[in-house]
């Protein structure tokens, strides 16, 4: 009867996920960097002055009855599962070491392919010259991944990397990337010998949260340069389907802002959500080829890490996967728009800070 029960579970699961996936916008998670030349030093577009702004009224109003209808779906989705219930633990029975085996193979693919591509440090976008030594390193992390023993080192060589593409192209910029430094943290401390009651699932917390960052910057990112998505649409203009190019990419930031906030703050309900985001992902790898896929390839293993593993009990202000207690949460809509114009706020400031001033 468990068995069956079981089976039920997982069909309505995979239902779910087949219906809403045609309801989501491949442009959200687009990232237009690799495909218009973005110079991230010029102005930024006020706020105010918007020319979406028109439709931020309608869009706040959306994205809160959509933050307050999956927080209802996951408090009974949250109920219907048992409480240890994970995909890992279904699929895999007591193998707990499935989500870091992910995490080494993919790893030890990204750095590969990124070595046998050539001068790209991280992403095709972010490239180096005359430092062959960055091909080495890509090469040596592919190896160092596949022993426990040198799986820090992996961790210390992405860190290498990410820090390398800093110092060629700003922090500003590379903040988009901010899911590397997760994967390098989490790496280092999943290869040290540390009593796993110490570390308990931190290091899973820390690779979360920097993979949900690293996208509600890209989301802001929509709505300070509104010039380069224009060209991006413009190669692209059957994303569109007839919307106004306006509206479709203010949305196109509130879609990838709430999914991606909605990860840090969903307890059973993150099973599915990290399932329809790493299928968005794919399709959209499907559509602008290979240059996506290999970009989005992180982001793609470890949402199946998040997909396997399911909520961590981690209940903090800006994350929190606790079972939800109250029918409505009010608290994840509050937290949202406090998310959002804390984030604001840092994106402009901090580019004021480097570069100087809006339009």
């Amino acid at each position: 009867m468990n068995s069956y029960l079981s089976q039920y579970k997982m069909l309505l699961i995979w239902g779910l996920v087949f219906i809403l996936t045609p309801l989501s916008i491949d442009d959200a998670v687009a990232h237009v960097k690799w495909f218009v030349d973005v110079d991230v030093e010029d102005a930024l577009q006020p706020l105010g002055s918007h020319p979406a702004r028109q439709y931020m009224p309608i869009l706040f109003i959306l994205a809160s009855c959509g933050t307050i209808l999956f927080g209802i779906f996951d408090y009974f989705f949250s109920r219907l599962l048992p409480e240890q219930w994970t995909p890992e633990n279904y699929f895999f029975e007591k193998n707990t070491n499935t989500p870091l085996t992910i995490a080494r193979i993919g790893t030890g693919v990204y750095c590969l392919v990124l070595w046998l591509m050539g001068d790209s440090i991280l992403t095709p976008e972010l490239t180096y010259q005359k430092a062959d030594w960055v091909a080495y390193l890509q090469l040596f992390i592919a190896f160092s991944v596949l022993f426990k023993l040198s799986l820090s080192f992996s961790g210390f060589g992405l860190i290498t990397l990410y820090f390398y593409a800093i110092y060629k192209y700003g922090i500003f910029h590379c903040l988009d990337y901010f899911f590397v430094f997760g994967l390098g943290i989490y790496l280092i401390i999943s290869g040290l010998d540390i009593r796993q009651k110490i570390i308990a699932d931190k290091h899973y917390a820390l690779l979360y949260f920097s993979l949900v960052f690293a996208f509600l910057w890209s989301a802001i990112e929509k709505l300070a340069y509104p010039d380069a998505f224009y060209q991006f649409l413009a190669k692209y203009p059957l994303l569109m389907m007839g919307l106004d190019r306006d509206f479709f990419i203010i949305s196109a930031a509130f879609v990838e802002f709430s999914l991606f906030f909605l990860l840090l703050f969903s307890h059973k309900g993150i099973i599915l959500l990290a399932l329809l985001v790493n299928l968005l992902i794919s399709a959209g790898g499907l559509y602008f080829g290979k240059m996506d896929a290999i970009g989005h390839w992180p982001v793609n293993f470890i949402l199946a890490m998040m997909f396997l593993k399911g909520p961590l009990p981690v209940n903090k202000f800006f994350f929190n996967q606790c079972l939800p207690k109250n029918f409505i949460n009010l608290k994840n809509l509050i937290t949202l728009y406090c998310t959002m114009a804390l984030l604001v706020v840092f994106y402009y400031g901090l580019h004021d800070v480097m570069y100087g001033g809006v339009i």
